[in-house]
């Protein structure tokens, strides 16, 4: 499962990363309110820093986890540990 999103990586303002990102980085999701967290990669066109915004592209490490449970439109958290450090809205999904 992949899924395109908006993401917002958080700033140490708001409790997020004092370092940007780039392809390759990795850690947990979930729906907002949800408890199923899963790992992701995240796909991304240039690196990007905090506070920043971008379309990027999350390849799901457990797609059978999300399969009914996250839908075009949800918001995910991204967390490090207990600290949310990112939000991702879900613009599209492809479903192997």
């Amino acid at each position: 499962m992949r899924l395109r999103v908006q993401l917002t990586l958080l700033g140490p303002d708001a409790g997020g990363r004092r370092r940007g990102v780039a392809t390759g980085y990795r850690c947990q999701w979930r729906s907002v309110g949800k408890p199923e967290w899963n790992d992701a990669a995240v796909e991304l066109d240039r690196r990007i820093e905090p506070g920043e915004s971008c379309d990027a592209w999350l390849q799901v490490g457990v797609p059978q986890r999300w399969a009914d449970s996250v839908a075009v439109g949800d918001v995910l958290e991204g967390g490090e540990g207990p600290r949310v450090v990112a939000t991702a809205q879900v613009l599209d999904m492809q479903v192997d």
